[in-house]
This record gives C-alpha cells, sequence and structure tokens, in this order.
C-alpha cells in the first residue's frame, strides 16, 4: 500500500488570540472564590484531603486530560485520572481514572461519575490519554504506559461494561517497536507523552495524533495508509508541529503543559487550534496552518 506524507506549517494567525468572538473572561460559579466543581470527588477522596492536608498539604486531584467523545444525542463520555499530590507537586500520583457521563442540555452540562473507579493505576489506565468513536472499532481508549501507548476498544452501547473493554494486540506490535526511526512504530517508547489528542482529519483522510511530552513543544504523527480503520498503524516518524516558547518564555520555575489540539476549529480541517498551559495562571492558544 501507498503512503502519502503530511507537511505542516506552524502559522500563528493573530485573529485566533483576540478577535471579536474570542472569549475575554471567565466566569466561576461558586463561593468565596472557589469555582463549583463540575465533576465531584467522591465522600471517600474528600475525607482524604481533610485528614492529609494539614499534615504534608497532600491533597485528591482529579485532573481530566482528554477530550469527551460523543455518545449520541446530548450524551458524551471521557475517563479521568484521579490522584494524590501535595502542593510541591510530588505525591503518590494516580491511584485510578473515573469515567464520567456528560449530559448537556440548555441550562449547562451536567457530569456524572458513571464509575467512581474504572481502571487502576497498576495496569493501563485506559482512556484517561484520549478516546475516540470508531464506526468499525467502536470506542477506541488510549493509555499511556511505560512501553508506549495503548489501545482497546470498548462497544458504544457498553461503554460502562469494564468486561468488554478488549485490547487490540496487533496495534500494540506497531505501538512498541523499539527501532526510533521505524515508520511503522505507531508511538516512541520512553516518549510518555505527557498530553495530547488524536482525531480523524477529514481533510487528509486520516488519523492524526498531536501531542506534547516534557518540552515546550507540540509533536505530530499520523497514520502512513491513511482510512478509517488506519488508527492501529503503521504510523509516521515524530515531526515537530509548533514551539510553544515563540510565545511564552520559560524557565526552570515556569514552563508549558497540558498542550491539546482542537481538530473541529476549522470545518475545512487545514488547520487545527492548540492550547496550553504556562505556569499556573496563564493558557495560550495557536493556530497551526496546514500546507
Amino acid at each position: 500500500m501507498a503512503y502519502f506524507p503530511l507537511h505542516l506549517s506552524a502559522v500563528t494567525d493573530e485573529r485566533c488570540q483576540s478577535n471579536s468572538e474570542a472569549p475575554e473572561a471567565q466566569t466561576d460559579f461558586g463561593e468565596n472564590d472557589n469555582p463549583t466543581l463540575a465533576i465531584p470527588f467522591t465522600p471517600a477522596e474528600e475525607a482524604f484531603t481533610n485528614a492529609a492536608f494539614p499534615i504534608n498539604h497532600t491533597r485528591t486531584v482529579l485532573w481530566p486530560g482528554s477530550s469527551i467523545t460523543y455518545l449520541g444525542g446530548s450524551k458524551g463520555m471521557f475517563f479521568a485520572n484521579v490522584a494524590q499530590y501535595n502542593i510541591e507537586g510530588t505525591g503518590a500520583g494516580n491511584q485510578y481514572n473515573t469515567l464520567v457521563t456528560v449530559t448537556a442540555d440548555e441550562a449547562a452540562p451536567s457530569f456524572v461519575r458513571t464509575l467512581e473507579q474504572a481502571f487502576y493505576a497498576d495496569g493501563p489506565l485506559w482512556g484517561s490519554f484520549g478516546s475516540v468513536y470508531s464506526g468499525l472499532e467502536g470506542i477506541l481508549l488510549f493509555a499511556n504506559t511505560d512501553v508506549g501507548m495503548k489501545i482497546a476498544k470498548v462497544p458504544p452501547l457498553f461503554y460502562a461494561d469494564l468486561s468488554q473493554v478488549r485490547d487490540i494486540p496487533y496495534a500494540e506490535r506497531f505501538m512498541k517497536s523499539s527501532r526510533l526511526n521505524d515508520t511503522a512504530s505507531a508511538f516512541i517508547p520512553g516518549l510518555n507523552p505527557t498530553s495530547g489528542d488524536i482525531f480523524w482529519s477529514n481533510y487528509y483522510r486520516t488519523w492524526i495524533f498531536v501531542y506534547m511530552s516534557l518540552t515546550n513543544v507540540f509533536y505530530y504523527r499520523y497514520a502512513l495508509y491513511g482510512g478509517i480503520s488506519s488508527i492501529t498503524g503503521p504510523w509516521s516518524d515524530e515531526f515537530e508541529l509548533y514551539d510553544t516558547s515563540i510565545q511564552t518564555w520559560t524557565n526552570d520555575d515556569t514552563f508549558d503543559y497540558a498542550g491539546h489540539a482542537y481538530s473541529g476549529y476549522d470545518p475545512t480541517g487545514r488547520s487545527i487550534m492548540l492550547s496550553w498551559s504556562h505556569g499556573l495562571d496563564d493558557e495560550y492558544m495557536a493556530r497551526v496552518q496546514f500546507k
């Protein structure tokens, strides 16, 4: 089978950062400067924080790291990690993930923890890195592991039934290749991206993976053979997409992280919107134009 190289250029469009339709303020709903949590903690998670925080500033944190996967109608789902960290950013780390079902209505979306504890950190945290709907495979769940990215699948009607989750061994065969420059490897073992998104590109008719690791750079890979079934590989080598230091200055105390790609920003599919966090308080965005 033939494959076609995908070329992208990192072109920042200032209009995507400041225009009449862009939000200029954020409104939090809550009391005493504490925003209301969209995803609630369980009583056990709150009890841990109440007991540990006065002693060593350790608390339970819930970090959604992926976009919402549409289930049809007004519903969607995603997995979020539940971890234990102190204010210095150290601690026991991820404990498990939780499955959240989102329902939209005219007033506001509602969030329900359909499974309070889904997958545990002694194995793949399926779905925490992201999930996508594929008409051929069902809902695909991605997990970041020490040996590389892994894929599992679950039937859409049974997304909350963990007994229905199946990993995809033939996909792992591509993804755990030890050859750094092998275009048949989906993701580089040991790279361990910290955040990212996998999405279908209508413009290029293939799957694209945009991610950040422990650098201030967005990278990307794409499924070489194209087609909706190509998500399992083989995938391209890694290419640099966008250096966030163009907009943000970093040092030992601040860094850029939590990078995500929004493939639906441009209906033509020629460009994508990127966002990332800088330090503790700032969010940045850039539009990257596809050549």
